[in-house]
């Protein structure tokens, strides 16, 4: 028998001249650049010399695992290591949460020096445990002197002393509203006047009253309402009778499934039977065993709530996500 010829795996893409890997490595996150460090002597040095830096703090935690704060050690590192004869091009900053000063002054420094052609920063608002104060009308509102606010994250603020939170820019995009689980000292309403909103959401106990105006433009709506027992829906008093001329273009609904937690269940078995005429102790048994068998398997949905949410937009598809 002929003995086949073993042939050596070979490494094309590194036999490719520096220019081309270059050209590729500019495409990608500088994070992942970098990595390629390791694949071989020849991709040792090479990320230095890359023309565009990609800086993204969500991609360099989800890659590391590792907390934010290790993103401005990075961005330094980088800066630093940098061959900084090697023109650059492009420099891309997207952070979430907030910017160090000194992270960004050097960022815009380095781009500064390096002529670069294309710079592009881009960071979300995002409010965490922070207090508005009143202004001389009475409500807060924050964000009307924010030109060019495209996102925004408000996460457990309060409002002192003031009775609504106004938020007003004709830029914002994207809006993310979480409420405190606390509700003294806060405000008792949300206004909205935001014509360039295209994304809503809202996380939390929905104790404010929501008023908006020029939501056309709103084509992504997802309310995750943390909603107590006091709060249940088929408990308001005609909810469903209720004037609701929104939602006219509405073209997916998705609603979520979740068990009621024993509390509540227990709280609304015993509401339920509260209803019912007097019966003996032994009879009160089966039906309060009945009903908690009943709970367990029926749907949290509160009957006519879609055909309320549906009414503007018959035609919607709607999915039940158990």
């Amino acid at each position: 028998m002929k003995r086949l010829k073993r042939t050596e795996n070979k490494d094309n893409l590194s036999e490719l001249p520096d220019c081309v890997l270059l050209h590729i490595l500019s495409f990608l996150d500088t994070k992942l650049a970098v990595q390629t460090c390791i694949l071989s002597a020849r991709w040792k040095n090479l990320w230095k010399h890359v023309p565009a830096l990609r800086l993204n703090t969500y991609l360099h935690s989800l890659y590391t695992r590792i907390k934010l704060k290790g993103f401005t050690k990075f961005v330094s590192s980088i800066l630093s290591k940098r061959d900084a004869s090697t023109a650059l091009h492009t420099l891309e900053f997207r952070r979430t949460g907030l910017v160090e000063p000194h992270i960004f002054k050097r960022i815009l420094k380095y781009a500064v020096s390096h002529n670069v052609q294309q710079l592009q920063i881009c960071y979300i608002l995002s409010l965490t445990n922070f207090a508005f104060h009143v202004g001389d009308n009475g409500c807060a509102d924050p964000f009307s002197e924010f030109k060019n606010l495209n996102s925004l994250i408000i996460d457990r603020c309060v409002a002192l002393d003031a009775e609504n939170l106004h938020i007003s820019s004709v830029t914002l995009a994207n809006l993310t509203v979480r409420t405190p689980r606390v509700v003294a000292r806060n405000y008792r309403k949300i206004e909205l006047s935001t014509a360039s909103l295209r994304s809503f959401v809202f996380i939390g106990i929905p104790y404010q009253k929501l008023v908006w105006s020029h939501l056309c433009s709103v084509t992504h709506l997802k309310i995750d309402a943390n909603v107590p027992w006091s709060y249940v829906l088929y408990l308001v008093p005609d909810l469903l009778k209720v004037d609701f001329p929104y939602l006219r273009n509405l073209k997916l609904l998705k609603v979520k499934m979740e068990g009621i937690p024993f509390d509540l269940s227990k709280k609304l078995i015993h509401a339920n039977l509260a209803k019912l005429p007097a019966r003996s102790q032994e009879e009160a048994s089966k039906l309060h065993e009945a009903f908690k068998v009943g709970s367990k398997s029926s749907s949290s949905i509160p009957e006519g709530i879609l055909e309320f949410l549906l009414q503007n937009s018959p035609s919607a598809k709607v999915y039940i996500i158990n």
